[in-house]
């Protein structure tokens, strides 16, 4: 049996960030509910859609260790109607988690975690750190230009690309393209291609942000073909792991390098955004 107690306004706040990824339909029940992990450096709450996954950690006090599965949307329901003024306390045992907020008590039933996917990258992967709202800017100033039907696979999604000291991010959707670009302190060259869907993650997890001086600290690596992003702020820490697409079109890259060979201001300058239409 294990014992959570934390401040409901905490548990609102990590468990609203890791319910969008929670789908509406899943293929597996496991794919719509959100895992407890309960180890020795802390509670984190995890949701993953095989495509897009979200890992936050809970500041809170707890008993035991462990992992439990409760449905996503179930529990956030649940937990978007209790007061965000007091604290909360759950328990668990084999067969349900018991929530218990001022006066009101709830009972739900949890789900083997077995089966939960596990997605991980090695420390080896190549990574880069850059400011969340440096992150989310740039985000924002090219999304809107990606290809918003799912069919359309290289794209719908934004390229990432890494070299000669900048990060650039392209979209387009065949008929207009974006482009932002930020110098960073990276000699590794790199290219991948993140969906609409992460991209739209990441964003919000750059944006929740707020003013606060966080470093996004993003991870590659091709042979597993995933992309994980974290962001820590003090005890506020968040992960978030993405499969990467099958390429990047061909159009896109021919569009991004050809926006990349106009004359470049001196390094003293800021390094804007800009945007073309094809």
């Amino acid at each position: 049996m294990a014992r959570i107690a934390v401040d409901m306004q905490e548990l609102v706040n990590k468990v609203t960030v890791v319910s969008k990824v929670v789908p509406s339909k899943v293929i597996k029940p496991i794919l719509g509910c959100v895992l407890f992990d309960l180890t020795e450096d802390g509670v984190f709450l995890l949701a993953f859609d095989l495509e897009t996954g979200v890992k936050a950690k809970l500041n809170c006090e707890y008993e035991g260790f462990g992992r439990f599965a409760v449905d996503g949307k179930v529990f956030y329901e649940v937990v978007k109607t209790l007061p965000t003024d007091v604290g909360a306390s759950l328990e668990v045992t084999p067969a349900s988690l018991s929530i218990e907020c001022g006066k009101s008590k709830f009972k739900l039933s949890v789900v083997d975690p077995s089966d939960f996917p596990e997605v991980s990258l090695s420390e080896s992967s190549l990574s880069f750190e850059i400011d969340a709202n440096v992150l989310h800017k740039m985000i924002e100033k090219v999304i809107f230009c990606a290809a918003t039907d799912e069919f359309m696979r290289n794209l719908n999604g934004v390229y990432w690309e890494l070299g000669n000291g900048f990060l650039r991010l392209v979209a387009s959707d065949g008929f207009r393209l974006a482009l932002a670009e930020e110098r960073l302190e990276i000699q590794d060259e790199m290219g991948f291609l993140l969906s609409l869907k992460s991209m739209k993650e990441l964003m919000s997890v750059a944006e929740s942000c707020g003013e606060k001086k966080t470093q996004v600290r993003v991870r590659w690596q091709a042979r597993r073909n995933h992309r994980d992003g974290r962001g820590n702020t003090g005890q506020d820490r968040r992960s978030g792991i993405s499969r990467l697409q099958e390429g990047p079109s061909q159009g896109v890259q021919n569009q991004g390098r050809g926006v990349d060979e106009r004359p470049r201001r001196s390094s003293e300058e800021d390094h804007g955004d800009s945007q073309e239409g094809q």
